[in-house]
């Protein structure tokens, strides 16, 4: 089973954009295929997700199902992780 996340951008590449160079984007939004037709088009289920519930109920299905399955979840931006994997460095 796969999950894919679409904010129909390359998130960190607008990011670094809009913070070190005053927002000016270029090449950064995407325009998303429908997920689930590519992946019945390879012979796996495919299923959509809007919402925390919905993306349960499919994970369930996928999984009991047993067979290849892949869910698309449409979100919007999603916050940056560097400040949480990136720590200060320690000198001692």
């Amino acid at each position: 089973m796969a999950v894919v996340f679409d904010n129909s951008m390359f998130g960190n590449v607008k990011r670094i954009q809009r913070d070190m160079f005053g927002g000016r984007h270029i090449a950064c939004d995407l325009t998303s295929p429908d997920f689930v037709q590519l992946a019945d088009s390879f012979g796996m289920a495919g299923f959509l997700a809007q919402s925390p519930e919905e993306l349960e109920t499919r994970i369930k299905a996928a999984l009991s199902s047993g067979d290849p399955a892949l869910i698309h979840v449409p979100c919007g931006e999603v916050p940056s992780i560097w400040d949480m994997i990136l720590m200060p460095r320690v000198r001692g």
